[in-house]
């Protein structure tokens, strides 16, 4: 599963800040803030969270909800928040959806096609909040947008409580079984090449004019994406004149080819965050440390394992996360990337081998 949420409602960010402080494998890295299973890219203007469990989009939801006077009657209250979703899972039955849906736009049984929408209330009171959902399945796939309306005004007291009344597994469960059926075998993403830096306007023209990949403009986050394949990119944002960056590559072989040796010649690059991530896995303990040399950290939950990578794994959330870093001062860094990323993908063959 797959939940991104983004929202425009800056006011939120030093409480969301302040919520995801108080976990224990917080990483920050810039305007990048990473968790075992939440990553929040945060722009001038926007706060765009990717979650990978549908608790952590639980408690996230409504804390981006405000409260504020109704406009006809200040001494009335309503729910409030510009937070738009979309959500990617695996679709339950088509069969078992079309009850709960609204309206059907399009239905195709054979072809397993459905489009349409569907609506939840949460409700305090005379005043509530409406998730209008619109509903795309194609095959195995889910895709639902979701945006929230209010109904109604009530006393400030009342919206607080129609807030706290926001259960967002409920619109999930109209479509898809994951928040029950954890599928049979680990969820692997990665190997991935990361970086992000800063580039001055005129070299960024340059930079671009100088690209022989495809280019695009993402209206949603105002990102300017160099596509060199559907799995390696390098996106840009403007920020206080200058053009931030962030590359990411899933194939080292491609980044490390004398076509794109331009890519080092011209980003102000120090360093390459090499990571992957495995969802759902469980681990005997004793093996864990025994025969894969894992140690206990400080962490009450995690794990540790530290050599050419960093491995770390969770028990409670079920989830192994590998983290390199390669300093590009080093002459022979072509060859690292390749050789950490090598490293990598046999690791994690070997910790699926060894999962129960």
């Amino acid at each position: 599963m797959k939940i991104e949420i983004l929202t425009q409602e800056m006011s939120k960010k030093p409480e969301i800040l302040t919520y995801l402080a108080n976990e224990p494998d917080i990483q920050a890295r810039g305007r990048e803030i990473e968790l075992s299973d939440l990553e929040l890219d945060i722009g001038d203007n926007y706060l765009l969270f990717t979650i990978s469990s549908w608790e952590r989009a639980e408690e996230l939801v409504p804390k981006l909800f405000s409260i504020k006077t109704n406009a006809y009657s200040p001494n009335y209250f309503e729910p409030f928040s510009e937070q738009k979703i979309l959500v990617t899972a695996r679709a339950k039955p088509i069969l078992d959806i079309i009850p709960d849906m609204s309206a059907i736009e399009h239905l195709n049984l054979e072809q397993k096609e459905l489009a349409g929408t569907f609506m939840i209330k949460w409700q305090s009171r005379d005043v509530s909040v409406l998730a209008k959902c619109y509903l795309m399945i194609e095959g195995e796939i889910a895709v639902c947008k979701v945006r929230f309306e209010t109904v109604n005004r009530e006393t400030e007291y009342q919206c607080k409580e129609c807030i706290e009344n926001i259960k967002f597994h409920e619109l999930l469960t109209v479509f898809t079984d994951e928040l029950f059926n954890i599928p049979g075998g680990p969820i692997t993403s990665g190997p991935v090449i990361e970086a992000s830096g800063v580039i001055e306007p005129q070299n960024w023209a340059k930079f671009i004019n100088h690209s022989n990949a495809r280019i695009k403009f993402n209206s949603e986050t105002n990102e300017i994406v160099l596509l060199y394949s559907d799995h390696d990119r390098i996106i840009f944002r403007e920020h206080s004149g200058n053009r931030n960056f962030i590359l990411h590559f899933n194939n080292p072989q491609l980044l490390t080819s004398s076509d794109l040796s331009y890519i080092f010649q011209n980003l102000d690059l120090t360093r390459l965050d090499l990571r992957a991530k495995v969802e759902n896995i469980t681990f005997d303990l004793n093996e864990l440390i025994e025969k894969m040399n894992f140690k206990k950290d400080q962490e009450f939950y995690s794990f540790t394992l530290t050599g050419d990578f960093t491995a770390t794994y969770n028990v409670k959330n079920r989830i192994l996360v590998i983290k390199s870093t390669i300093s590009l001062e080093n002459d022979n860094f072509k060859e690292s990337i390749k050789n950490i990323h090598t490293k990598m993908v046999n690791f994690l063959q070997q910790v699926k081998s060894c999962a129960i």
